[in-house]
C-alpha cells in the first residue's frame, strides 16, 4: 500500500489502490511526515502518514514529486493497509517493529461530520503505532527517528496538472 501519484515533466498522476498488498506493505519510521506526538510510557507514536491537501486547500506534492488529489483514493489505500498489514518498520526494511493502533482519514466529509471548520487540519491520514522493539524505541526517544513514510504498490495514471 502506498499512496503515490504525480509526476514528471508537468504530468500529474492519480493514485489507485491495488487489490493485493505489496509483499512489504508498511509504514516506515523515517520519512518526511513528522511524528507529532510521542507517548513514552506506552511506546506509542502518532502523526500524519500522508497529507493529501494542506490546511490552506492546496494539493500537497510530496518529496517524490507525487500527490494524491482525490481524498477517496487515499482513503481506499489506508483501508487496505488497515485490513491487510498494520505493520511498521524502519526505512522500509520489512522487519516489523511496530503495529498500527490508530488510523483515521480526515476527508472533508469526516471533518464536517466532526464539526471541524475548513482549514483546521489537513485532508490526510493520521496514524498511531505501538513500537514494540526496544532498540527502535531508543531511536525514537533520541530523535534519530522523527517521521513516517508509507510504501507499497501504486499505479500512476495521467490526470490534469494541479
Amino acid at each position: 500500500m502506498s499512496v503515490r501519484g504525480l509526476s514528471a515533466a508537468g504530468h500529474s498522476a492519480e493514485f489507485s489502490a491495488p487489490k493485493r498488498p505489496h509483499k512489504c506493505a508498511s509504514a516506515a519510521m523515517r520519512g518526511v511526515n513528522p511524528i507529532v506526538t510521542v507517548d513514552s510510557r506506552r511506546q506509542n507514536v502518532f502523526g500524519w502518514a500522508y497529507v493529501a491537501i494542506d490546511r490552506d486547500g492546496a494539493v500537497n506534492v510530496d518529496h517524490s514529486g507525487d500527490f494524491v488529489s482525490r481524498p477517496e483514493e487515499l482513503e481506499a489505500a489506508a483501508y487496505r493497509f488497515v485490513l491487510m498489514s498494520r505493520r511498521g518498520d524502519v526505512d522500509h526494511s520489512c522487519e516489523t517493529i511496530s503495529e498500527l493502533i490508530e488510523s483515521i482519514i480526515f476527508t472533508p466529509d469526516k471533518q464536517r461530520a466532526l464539526g471541524l471548520p475548513p482549514g483546521t487540519i489537513p485532508v490526510g491520514w493520521w496514524v498511531g503505532f505501538h513500537v514494540r522493539d526496544p532498540r527502535v524505541w531508543r531511536r525514537v526517544e533520541s530523535g534519530s527517528l522523527t517521521a513516517f513514510s508509507i510504501a507499497g504498490r501504486w499505479r500512476r495514471t495521467a490526470t490534469s496538472a494541479i
